[in-house]
């Protein structure tokens, strides 16, 4: 959004600069050109001259196009880059699945570095209804960029009865060591229990809470 709102700062420097020989830099004086130019107009559409209210719409809705031409790539979701090799990473096509109730220790683990926790986690029993999701991410051409990234699936009912899938974010390429990503890979994934109503309603209630 700065990048975006700067753009639109040099965009205005350069336009003034077209309009009248002048390179003007100062924001106060800026706006002083553009009141002048939205009180005259500069262009006509269709035997139309905009000016005042219209043309200020006009102009904000180029401001905020630039904006999100700015903002839209940085949004797109894109593995982590090995800074290395100059090449993204690759998902390992790894499906890890960890108990939900053991989220927040997931967490914990991670910022403290105690990666041999996993072993204990990976023990807790797993609905199929609520449980988190480990995605690693490696350099196809290095051991030094490994990246582990994990969210929350949980499965419910809708208002409509329907089964709908919800996901939702607890961490985002968290830079973990290879060794890690080769012990995540010897997990076997365990059996999970069958949905019901009975045993889903408490992690219906655990996502209330969050």
């Amino acid at each position: 959004v700065i990048v975006g709102l700067f753009l639109v700062y040099v965009s205005w420097v350069a336009y003034i600069a077209l309009l009248t020989g002048a390179i003007i830099v100062t924001p106060n004086l800026i706006w002083q050109v553009i009141q002048i130019i939205a009180q005259q107009g500069v262009w006509e559409f269709n035997d139309h001259r905009p000016v005042g209210s219209e043309l200020y719409a006009i102009w904000g809705c180029e401001a905020a196009l630039i904006c999100w031409l700015v903002v839209l790539p940085g949004r797109r979701k894109r593995p982590p880059f090995c800074e290395a090799c100059g090449r993204w990473t690759e998902a390992i096509g790894l499906e890890i699945q960890l108990s939900s109730e053991c989220r927040d220790e997931i967490v914990q683990t991670l910022e403290a570095e105690r990666y041999s926790v996993f072993a204990e986690l990976q023990s807790e029993p797993i609905h199929e209804n609520d449980y988190v999701h480990l995605t690693p991410y490696k350099c196809p051409s290095c051991d030094d960029s490994c990246y582990l990234s994990g969210w929350r699936s949980i499965t419910s009912l809708n208002k409509q009865g329907a089964w709908e899938t919800r996901t939702l974010d607890l961490f985002k390429n968290i830079i973990v060591p290879h060794e890690v990503i080769d012990g995540l890979a010897s997990l076997h994934s365990e059996g999970v229990d069958d949905p019901d109503e009975r045993d889903y309603s408490p992690a219906e209630s655990c996502v209330d809470d969050d």
